[in-house]
């Protein structure tokens, strides 16, 4: 078994600056520290094959003021293969995609789980929007140019960069119970500096990944201390994250 190392805000401090306080570690190499200072801002640091290194790693992030924590390998939550919807609408009861074998599929807003956001640079700056939720669409992503808005009737705006805020807000307002990132409150206000940039798509899913950990460890969290305490927690908010099977 191996260990990952995550954290959550790595863009507080510049790669080539952690990949040198990493270093310090005598598990990081020079190869490792090439690589972090130029991967981007993808919050998976390292991945170790012991458990001590993992932790010792994670005291040299918090000791930089960093949001960091280990997880073994064989915990991770996996990652379903990203789905790219074009065609959609947010109603009151959920969302409902398209999907290209057609018709229309409804998911509850119930069934949402995490919604992350980030610009892609090495996609020109793309916007992305990416929704997690318990049904056989697990992992939903909505990319800014390639949706299309006509849901938005009346409140459309000419332009996909204005248009994108409304939907990230619409969102929001219909998940209330999923766990968010900060970025995609901004960009539901309009405010693009707010929503974290990542080099490629390869460091959003690291992020991605990173968040489901993240809530992974908050419920495991919670059922301990209801264990504890022997008092009664609705199962759904300690259930820990899977995903249904995808039809073939």
């Amino acid at each position: 078994m191996s260990f990952v190392v995550f954290c959550r805000n790595i863009a507080a401090l510049d790669q080539p600056r952690l990949a040198t306080l990493l270093h310090l570690h005598p598990s990081f190499t020079r190869a490792d520290a090439l690589i972090h200072s130029r991967r981007g801002v993808g919050p998976r640091v390292a991945e170790v094959p012991v458990q001590a290194a993992a932790e010792s790693m994670v005291a040299i992030c918090v000791e930089a003021g960093l949001d960091a924590f280990w997880v073994p390998t064989g915990d991770l939550v996996p990652n379903p293969t990203a789905k790219v919807i074009r065609n959609a609408d947010c109603i009151g009861q959920g969302i409902e995609i398209e999907p290209v074998t057609g018709g229309r599929v409804l998911i509850p807003w119930a069934d949402f789980v995490l919604l992350t956001c980030g610009v892609i640079r090495d996609r020109a700056g793309q916007g992305c929007i990416d929704a997690y939720t318990r049904s056989a669409t697990p992992h939903l992503r909505f990319v800014r140019d390639e949706f299309n808005f006509d849901y938005l009737a009346a409140r459309k705006q000419p332009g996909t960069r204005l248009n994108f805020p409304i939907f990230a807000g619409d969102l929001i307002s219909g998940a209330a119970g999923a766990r968010r990132v900060p970025g995609l409150e901004a960009l539901a206000a309009g405010d693009f500096d707010g929503v974290p940039e990542f080099a490629s798509y390869a460091a959003f899913e690291d992020a991605n990944l990173c968040e489901l950990a993240q809530l992974q460890r908050e419920r495991a969290g919670v059922s301990r201390a209801a264990t504890a305490a022997s008092e009664a927690v609705a199962d759904e908010a300690i259930a820990p994250l899977s995903w249904p099977p995808i039809p073939e």
